[in-house]
Formats: C-alpha cells, sequence, structure tokens
C-alpha cells in the first residue's frame, strides 16, 4: 500500500512497476490487487 501512495496519484502505476519495486511476484500482487479492488480501496483501469 505505501507503493501505491507514494506513487505519483495522477497518473496510473501498473502491477509490473509494483512488482519490480516490491521485489514480489506477478502471482502473488495480482492476488493482493485483486482484493482490495474488491474492498474498494483501489480501482482498476484495465
Amino acid at each position: 500500500m505505501h507503493s501505491l501512495v507514494t506513487a505519483s496519484s495522477i497518473e496510473p502505476i501498473g502491477v509490473q512497476q509494483l512488482v519490480e519495486s516490491q521485489g514480489v511476484s506477478t502471482t502473488y500482487l495480482s492476488k493482493i490487487l485483486t482484493n482490495l479492488v474488491k474492498a474498494g480501496m483501489i480501482e482498476s483501469i484495465s
């Protein structure tokens, strides 16, 4: 969440950017982001 908050709020941040900056797998991060979208904490813009 910290990376999402500190990223520019004007432009969306991509999953790949987060994967590279956090050193986690795409699969793991996608599961977390899916839960955050379902909870209404973030928005997805496919």
